[in-house]
């Protein structure tokens, strides 16, 4: 070490022994005198250096305002916003008819379904039994008034209007066919109607792919064959032997169709079909299945009539002294007809349907669940047709009207929409009024069900004049035990002024009295006293 250093270190050392041995050396009464003066010259070193940094501090924390005049604040308080809820414009709650255990849940959440299309189903043996039984009840009845109507000297009239039917029935049918193959499903091919018939499809089974294609040439040709056909028919025509042909021709159509399913099933999406394309086909091809299983129960249906007639009429000339009353036969066929429509309304109760197509945003169902009746299955939507929902006070309804532009945000989205409705009376719920919000914004990707911020522009408010109301923000208001007042400044010091408030309007309050268009305030009134010191900003 240095000696210098040293020499300091030894002295250094010294002088605090002799301080120490001094100490010791003290009575108990001078020990506690010098303790003392201590204590005073402490105490006046930090007096003094507080008295040098008190005004620094104290002008560091002088609260520092925003002046605004109050025809600016009103000027902006034009748009004011409150929330609103996204809903669908095409929305119904699905809820259960019957009680009973649930044996098959046929969708799944958030899965596209078609109007009629079965969600769920309850356990329906018996109903479905009673449905057969009242079925046969009623054709055996219809048998016994086509009998009756031989008998009475009607039955030509009566195969007539069967054959009638029959003839419509094929026309119906074929016209069914035509749609579900020509106009529901060849958007997936190129050339359908030529042998260079081409499936479009991205499908990674392409065995698949060529039955789709050879069953689409073949079905081609029925179509073809059966509309030529048609045109050909009259009521001495084969009738029994061309409804038999045409339900096979629809069964044809039907196997068909299901293998397109299958194909939209495992399809990718490609350049020419995107995910929503193949949705939307996906649903063409369902409604098309849905079609022609109608279009088979019709031929069904007409066929048998058509049969039951023919064999009435048979039975009507071997026994032509028959004298069944014709009133008895039309009565019972009614009550037959009564029995069957019961049975059959008890068994669609089993049935859970979608009321609308669209898609199944909520569904809290599963198989094996015990339902009890009308309680709710899910929510059905159709999400792609947005609305905005918000219920608001009456005075902030005065200042909207049809046709009001609107802001919507939601976090970083934001959208443009136009009032569509204003409600003429208060909800009883909300005791408020409801307005609707159509969005204009077609690229919005706002989702049902969440939450927005609206920001109309009021059209009241476009009218600037003195008489119009004055509106400033609710933070430029101090509450007190003694009323409401607001700020001004004059130089550096504040001032408070008494007002009389009005309604609220979002997050502004309206001034009836108090203060002027022309006058100053400061806008955040929060913790500001009468007099108070302040830094302008």
């Amino acid at each position: 070490m240095n000696n210098h250093l040293l020499r300091v270190y030894n002295n250094i050392k010294e002088a605090v022994r002799q301080f120490y041995l001094f100490h010791k050396e003290l009575s108990l009464g001078k020990k506690l005198s010098v303790f003392s003066v201590y204590i005073i010259l402490i105490t006046g070193f930090l007096f003094l250096t507080k008295s040098k940094i008190t005004p620094e501090v104290s002008t560091l924390y002088k609260r520092q305002v925003t002046l605004e005049s109050v025809a600016t604040l009103s000027d902006k308080s034009s748009n004011f916003p409150f929330l609103g809820t996204v809903t669908s414009v095409s929305e119904a709650t699905i809820r259960a008819e019957s009680s009973g255990k649930l044996t098959r849940v046929y969708k799944s959440l958030g899965d596209k379904v078609n109007a009629g299309d079965i969600i769920a189903e309850f356990e329906n043996s018996s109903e479905s039994a009673a449905v057969q039984q009242a079925e046969g009840v009623y054709e055996s009845a219809r048998a016994g008034k086509d009998i009756a109507s031989l008998s009475g000297q009607n039955s030509n009239t009566s195969l007539t209007e069967t054959k009638n039917g029959a003839l419509n029935a094929l026309g119906l049918v074929y016209n069914a066919l035509d749609d579900a193959v020509r106009v529901k499903t060849d958007s997936a091919f190129s050339d359908p109607k030529t042998v260079n018939v081409k499936f479009n499809l991205a499908v990674p089974d392409s065995h698949l792919i060529y039955s789709i294609e050879d069953q689409r040439k073949t079905i081609e040709n029925v179509l073809t064959m059966r509309d030529t056909t048609n045109r050909t028919l009259t009521s001495d025509s084969a009738l029994l032997s061309e409804l038999t042909k045409e339900e096979k021709e629809a069964t044809q159509i039907k196997n068909y169709l299901d293998d397109l399913a299958l194909a939209y099933a495992k399809a990718l999406p490609s350049n020419l079909f995107s995910q929503g394309v193949l949705d939307a086909n996906k649903s063409q091809v369902s409604a098309a299945r849905n079609a022609v299983a109608s279009a088979i129960s019709t031929i069904q249906s007409s066929r048998s009539a058509l049969n039951n007639s023919l064999t009435a009429k048979d039975i009507a000339e071997k026994n032509s002294s028959n004298t069944s009353s014709a009133t008895t036969a039309n009565g019972n066929v009614k009550q037959a007809l009564g029995a069957y429509n019961a049975a059959l309304s008890r068994y669609e109760k089993t049935i859970i349907r979608s009321p609308l197509s669209g898609t199944l945003n909520s569904l809290s169902i599963k198989t094996g669940e015990f339902l009890v009746a009308f309680a709710q299955v899910g929510v059905v939507s159709n999400n792609g047709t947005l609305e905005i929902k918000a219920y608001v006070s009456q005075d902030d309804a005065n200042r909207i009207t049809i046709g009001t532009p609107a802001l919507l945000k939601k976090e970083n989205t934001v959208a443009k929409g136009i009032v569509t409705k204003v409600a003429e009376a208060i909800d009883p719920l909300t005791k408020k009024i409801e307005v609707k919000i159509a969005l204009t914004d077609k690229t919005s990707k706002f989702i049902n069900g969440e939450s927005v911020t609206i920001n109309l522009e009021s059209v009241a408010q476009k009218i600037e004049s003195t008489a119009s109301p004055l509106r400033v923000p609710l933070s430029a208001l101090k509450m007190t035990p003694d009323g409401a007042f607001i700020f001004t400044a004059q130089g550096n010091i504040v001032h408070a002024h008494k007002v009389t408030e009005g309604a609220i309007f979002g997050e502004d309050i309206e001034i009836k009295e108090g203060i002027t268009r022309d006058s100053k305030i400061v806008t955040d009134a929060r913790g500001l006293k009468e007099g108070m010191e302040v830094i302008l900003k």
